[in-house]
């Protein structure tokens, strides 16, 4: 008589194992320098800086924001201090760097160095050429935000076979003439500054009157309170939420790059 073999089924273990957490996206960072005919500063040298986030392989979307942003958009372990699009890019958001290789750029005329009328459709050309640097034929996505949306729809109809789908989120075709009006105003004030040798005071005016095309009166009743005097002088409330605003960005905008 023969007996089988008893079987066991192994006891769970009190302790399972922990989950393997999945590598962090690769980021890196460059610039490309080239030549770029543009609308209306013909040919120019330029130099574009840009950062890559995911892995090369995934499909990519290019990400752009309004004047204020740049290149960083989210931190990683390679350039771990805060992006500037933190609710929207990273694991399980949005944009996931773990299924889409996400693409920024710092803008052309950002570092103040290219003084000449830059356009959205330079912009657009040159992610053109920045993309054949990378090896990338065609975006999957280019998501787009204020001044980016702008430039989206220009690179969707100047390169429309190399973009799958466009997001453009607070933007238009061309600036609205009361727009121009108010970015018209901002300048004079950088060159009243400028007049008085105090170019960073007329840019910080400039961008305080620009943050206040970008608020609503609701949103500044609902947040602030009416003006008061204090030692004899009339002092609004919203005065230092602006004055912050502006310290924070004349931080890192020439006056030269705010003007293009």
């Amino acid at each position: 008589m023969s007996l089988a073999p008893l079987a066991f089924a192994p006891e769970p273990s009190p302790h399972p194992p922990l989950p393997v957490a999945a590598p962090a996206p690769a980021a890196s960072r460059g610039a490309l320098s080239f030549e770029l005919a543009m609308r209306h500063a013909g040919t120019r040298r330029v130099q574009l800086r840009y950062e890559c986030l995911g892995d090369a392989s995934l499909p990519a979307v290019l990400v752009a924001g309004g004047i204020s942003a740049g290149r960083h958009v989210a931190a990683s372990d390679a350039f771990p201090q805060p992006g500037w699009w933190e609710a929207q890019v990273g694991a399980g958001r949005a944009l996931d760097p773990r299924r889409r290789r996400i693409v920024a750029i710092d803008w052309l005329g950002a570092d103040g160095l290219l003084d000449a009328p830059i356009d959205p459709a330079d912009q657009a050309d040159a992610i053109a050429v920045l993309m054949d640097a990378l090896g990338i034929a065609r975006l999957d996505g280019f998501v787009g935000c204020s001044y980016g949306a702008m430039v989206g729809l220009q690179f969707a109809a100047r390169h429309a076979g190399r973009l799958e789908r466009l997001v453009a989120v607070s933007g238009t075709h061309r600036a609205h003439p009361y727009a121009s009006a108010w970015r018209a105003l901002q300048r004079r004030a950088v060159a009243l500054g400028a007049l008085q040798c105090d170019e960073r005071g007329g840019l910080s005016l400039a961008r305080q009157l620009a943050i206040l095309g970008y608020r609503t009166p609701e949103e500044f009743d609902a947040r602030f309170g009416p003006a008061r005097v204090v030692g004899g002088v009339v002092r609004v409330e919203a005065e230092d939420y602006l004055d912050h605003c502006a310290s924070k960005y004349v931080a890192t905008t020439t006056p030269a790059a705010f003007l293009r």
